[in-house]
């Protein structure tokens, strides 16, 4: 039995034509999964920057809270009544002559970091978080003898002295951010140092 002619040819279909090979397959997730990662870097990249402005700022914003807390509190003191270094703290009787009756005291918490700000021994405020080192320096200008060769205008250096001689306080502070909560990687850092006068 003869089979009947068609009227057009088959043709096979030449690979590639019409679908995706497994190579154009392969190739577009190559393509997408670069993307991809670009994407994510770029994302990652950011967040981190946010992070280090976020945390830079706070820091700055909190140390000039506490300077200004602390330049008041010194300034309007008559004298240092208590100071240690471990942990660091100074304590100011402010006021004036008879008035002299307020007590601040500015502690150094080294196991929470922090700076505390302590009136009438039942008021405490956080002043300065984050702080991992605090040091505080009694300084009292020291006067030599006039002779021909001082200069009239040159002040004597300050050198550390007692508590009843303090003229000047000087603050030192340290203060770190980390990342992660076991405090390996630090985020942000700023240090400085503020030289006082007392009112006395």
């Amino acid at each position: 039995m003869r089979l009947p002619r068609l009227s057009h040819p088959l043709h096979r279909s030449s690979p590639g034509v019409g679908a995706f090979t497994l190579l154009e397959m392969v190739m577009s997730i190559g393509i997408i999964a670069i993307f991809l990662s670009v994407v994510m870097t770029t994302t990652v990249i950011a967040q981190r920057s946010y992070h280090l402005v976020r945390d830079n700022d706070d820091l700055s914003r909190q140390i000039r809270q506490a300077k200004q807390e602390l330049e008041e509190a010194l300034r309007s003191a008559d004298m240092v009544l208590e100071a240690t270094d471990s942990p660091a703290s100074i304590t100011l009787l402010c006021g004036i002559g008879e008035d002299a009756t307020n007590i601040i005291s500015f502690i150094h918490d080294p196991e929470e970091s922090i700076l505390l700000k302590v009136t009438e021994k039942t008021n405490i405020t956080p002043l300065l978080k984050n702080c991992e080192q605090i040091r505080f320096s009694l300084l009292q200008r020291e006067y030599e003898p006039l002779s021909t060769n001082t200069a009239a205008l040159l002040l004597p250096p300050l050198l550390p002295h007692t508590l009843s001689s303090c003229q000047a306080v000087e603050l030192y502070w340290f203060c770190r951010k980390y990342w992660d909560e076991e405090k390996s990687r630090p985020s942000a850092e700023q240090s400085g140092q503020l030289l006082v006068r007392l009112r006395n």
